[in-house]
């Protein structure tokens, strides 16, 4: 309403409003476990069955075999269960997780929930925005193209040389494959020429815009054919570049006939006007013009200001002729055509022949059918006696001589906002990665399959573009079957992004959005994986996404993807660690006493200490372990995958044979070099176990065994006849202390020791062999890549040391005793012997792959979750809510 007054009626308020609809989209979030945290309590429900039956298993060993009270056996069974419990394991997860986000927040993706950086490793489809995202938001001129040749500039250079221009008559040669055939008029129209607004906006973005409804743009005589370079080698050869003089003469009209102020360095930062115009004082900058001089040295004598109905600009300036000004028009390349009456030749401002209009129309369509915005420079000469210093000039000074055409074309300007070059090789990764990028944009056809050929978007699989308003037609069948022939959506609403996110996850695909505005929220928090820019995005699309790029790259994603896939290698990691350890503790003292044992090889300290430290150090390692190579080589992990599959489950069982074989073959080995296989603890004067024998009252020398007494009253003699006491007595290898005890070489507390340090020096060989999945960790490679490997390796060997041998730490608290070099022999032993055992897996998994097996678990079996697999959408494609959403109409 311009003026006057009215009434107005509110149909609607609160949430349903458009903005409040779109608020209560965004605010309805489901709280729930990430998926692995579910699996996690699977598999510990899983584990209390086992560990129950194990320790009911262990209690009655304890109590029927090996002979221990109630009281103990009962608390036997107790080691073997807090053996088995695997305490650490959640707090690994978590620090999984923790290590994972911060190395996604150094790479500029901040992670806002935790069920993103599992997702990110099973995405298949990222479909994400063009400007800014897979683009560098800097309108650039790419090339620039005179009567004889084209000029390619490199728009990623950061030096300022002329050198940064090479002739290249190939580049942008001919029209795009896509146009090739098709009218003048209709290249026009689809391509960034076009005046027709992005969906979404009031107006084109490009204010030099050729509007073919007003203007129609057509050759001569109806030839529409392309029009052939001139061959000339004049003023540059093919593959050379152009000097200085060149350049600078070749650009002055676009430099001079401009009010832009260029930003510092030539960024964005600090700069103002239209970035169209801008392109070309950027491309002057980095040839090695200093803009600030040129239009000091040739201030305005006087100018035709812009407008969007002419679509030209001009400006006169006094180059030091005695009789003429200079005129700098530049403007939408269909009217400064039609106002030439001659070219500069090859460039060259001083060589004037006609004007080929024939060859600057083609060579727009040209321009226009490879997404290029294309701006005209001309300029010519007038006599001062026509022009008064500040004189405010009309339009009519271009477009109404009344000689009629007057201007001399200089050259075109091809203008784009060229990809970001990281994108290129992230999108190449992601492709290998088998991820699919779809790229969804408010551009015009032509922008957008151009850029989609730049970024390898668009390829031989999906080679060609569709447009919002193509989709708008479509039913929802209909929309399944194009977002899987399509990756490049041009002139799309924000309602189509949430129709091809929902078609895309009806089609069983993972997918990840970016957006920036509000209108893009409802998308996002539809998405998997909803991503939203950190520096130009709303705070409303922050709150409605899973990850924020703090840089709004494009690549930043990939490089999440890539840290996603490492987070679940290394869960899988941690529990192939966590769990042989754990269960090894347990099954130790289970084993040992069926094997004979009569007690628990391992103290409930000891159980504890390997829980709680050696587990949780050695786990750290794989949570903070980098991706493999080859990760981004692999599949998206598949929907309904589970962490344990069947290699993984053998490998843990393996793990947990060999450790427990170890652990329990160390104790028997040190028990046989005590006389007759006795054992018994040397701290515990009341063990059961000892063998004492008693001195006859009245005797003063020597021992004299009475039967009766010995095997009522001392401890360790019960079933023993005299003779067999007798024999003991006398036999040469054995002998007594002052107490009447049997003297051993090795005693409970020495048993304990080396089944200590062979679990936990073995658990550090597993550490080691379970840095890598597939490769071999005899190699120098595993010396590199996690410094915190060897520094947990290193705590942990510390630790064992200090506990073994500390006077009070061991005896006391560990109930253990020094280890003699017998023993450390052993526990070497053992710990290659788990190293070369894990290793050897790892070889036969790797021939096992090579012939075809899966042995990374991506087939289904039966620890997956076949119906999450197949369970498909069959909702509409619009989320509840937002089918009447007018999402277009609301700005940023």
């Amino acid at each position: 309403v311009a003026q006057g007054s009215g009434v107005g009626i509110a149909v609607t308020t609160g949430d349903y409003t458009q903005i409040g609809t779109i608020n209560k989209l965004v605010s309805q979030v489901e709280k729930k476990k990430t998926n692995v945290l579910e699996q996690i309590d699977q598999v510990s429900k899983l584990l209390a069955l086992l560990i129950a039956v194990a320790t009911l298993i262990t209690f009655f060993i304890a109590r029927f075999k090996a002979k221990q009270n109630w009281f103990e056996s009962v608390s036997t069974a107790l080691v073997c269960c807090v053996a088995m419990i695997p305490e650490g394991l959640e707090a690994i997860v978590t620090l999984t997780y923790a290590w994972a986000t911060t190395n996604m927040a150094k790479s500029n993706a901040i992670i806002r929930a935790l069920p993103a950086v599992e997702t990110l490793g099973s995405v298949t489809v990222i479909c994400s925005d063009k400007t800014g995202t897979l683009t560098q938001n800097v309108m650039s001129l790419t090339a620039f193209v005179t009567s004889n040749a084209h000029y390619k500039f490199d728009v990623n250079s950061k030096e300022r040389v002329p050198a940064n221009f090479v002739r290249e008559d190939a580049y942008l040669r001919e029209r795009a494959q896509h146009q090739a055939g098709a009218k003048l008029s209709n290249v026009i129209a689809d391509g960034a020429n076009s005046g027709a607004p992005r969906r979404g906006q009031m107006q084109s973005s490009n204010h030099y815009s050729i509007d073919t409804s007003l203007h129609p743009v057509e050759i001569e005589d109806g030839a529409e054919g392309a029009a052939p370079l001139a061959v000339s080698d004049a003023p540059f050869a093919e593959g050379a570049s152009p000097d200085f003089a060149f350049v600078k003469n070749a650009l002055t009209p676009g430099v001079l006939c401009s009010k832009c102020i260029l930003g510092d360095n030539g960024g964005r930062e600090g700069e103002i006007g239209n970035p169209t115009e801008l392109s070309i004082l950027r491309a002057s900058y980095f040839t090695g013009c200093d803009i600030d001089v040129m239009k000091n040295e040739l201030p305005i004598v006087a100018e035709v200001p812009f407008s969007s109905e002419y679509k030209f600009m001009a400006t006169v300036h006094d180059e030091g002729n005695a009789d003429n000004y200079t005129v700098f028009v530049k403007g939408a390349p269909d009217r400064m055509v039609k106002l030439c009456s001659h070219q500069c030749k090859g460039g060259v401002i001083d060589d004037l022949e006609p004007c080929d209009q024939n060859y600057w129309i083609e060579k727009i369509a040209v321009l226009s059918s490879h997404g290029l915005r294309v701006l005209a420079l001309c300029r010519a000469t007038v006599p001062k006696s026509s022009v008064s210093p500040g004189e405010n000039l009309g339009p009519e000074f271009v477009n109404g001589r009344p000689e009629g055409p007057w201007l001399s074309i200089t050259g075109l300007c091809a203008i784009m906002d060229p990809p970001r070059p990281e994108c290129v090789q992230a999108i190449a990764e992601a492709k290998g990665a088998g991820v699919r990028v779809a790229m969804i944009t408010g551009d015009h056809k032509d922008t957008a399959t151009a850029i989609g050929h730049m970024l390898g978007i668009v390829d031989e699989k999906y080679s060609s573009a569709i447009t919002g308003p193509e989709l708008d037609e479509f039913s929802d069948e209909e929309m399944k079957s194009c977002v899987m022939e399509y990756n490049v959506f041009a002139r799309a609403s924000p309602q189509n992004k949430i129709r091809i996110v929902k078609a895309l996850q009806a089609c069983g695909q993972i997918c990840s959005m970016t957006g920036d505005g509000v209108n893009d929220a409802p998308a996002l928090k539809a998405a998997d994986m909803g991503v939203a820019m950190g520096k130009e995005g709303t705070d409303v699309a922050r709150e409605a996404s899973e990850m924020i790029l703090a840089d709004d790259n494009f690549a930043t994603i990939v490089t999440a993807v890539k840290e996603g896939r490492c987070v679940w290698d290394n869960l899988r990691k941690v529990l192939f660690i966590n769990t042989p350890i754990n269960n090894a503790q347990g099954m130790s003292v289970l084993l040992g006493l069926a094997f004979g044992l009569k007690q628990s090889p391992l103290s409930p300290i000891q159980v504890l200490y390997s829980n709680l430290i050696c587990a949780i150090t050695l786990g750290f390692v794989a949570a903070i372990e980098p991706p493999e190579d080859g990760i981004m080589a692999l599949p998206p992990r598949r929907i309904g995958k589970r962490l344990i599959g069947r290699y993984l489950l053998l490998r843990i069982l393996l793990g947990t044979f060999t450790l427990t074989l170890l652990v329990v073959a160390s104790a028997f080995w040190l028990k046989s070099f005590n006389f007759e296989g006795n054992l018994f603890s040397m701290e515990d004067k009341n063990d059961p176990n000892h063998l004492v024998l008693k001195m006859a009252e009245g005797s003063e020398s020597g021992w004299i065994i009475d039967a009766e007494d010995c095997t009522k009253n001392c401890l360790g003699t019960a079933g023993y006849t005299q003779d067999e006491l007798q024999a003991i007595y006398d036999n040469a290898d054995t002998s007594f202390d002052t107490d009447g005890r049997l003297v051993l070489s090795y005693y409970l507390e020495d048993i304990r020791a080396i089944a200590f340090n062979v679990l936990d020096f073995g658990a550090i060989a597993l550490t080691i062999s379970a840095r890598f999945t597939y490769l071999s960790s005899i190699h120098p490679r595993v010396f590199r890549g996690n410094r915190y490997c060897w520094i947990s390796c290193f705590i942990v060997a510390a630790l064992q040391f200090l506990i073994t041998y500390v006077p009070g730490l061991n005896n006391v608290v560990f109930q253990m005793k020094g280890m003699d070099l017998r023993s450390w022999g052993i526990v070497a032993l053992f710990m290659f012997i788990v190293f070369l055992v894990m290793e050897t897996e790892k070889a036969v998994r790797r021939h096992l792959k090579f012939n075809g097996a899966d042995t990374d678990d991506r087939e289904y079996g039966a620890f997956d979750n076949t119906a999450e697999a197949s369970a498909g959408n069959d909702d509409a494609l619009l989320p509840k809510g937002a089918s009447n959403l007018n999402l277009s109409s609301l700005a940023k």
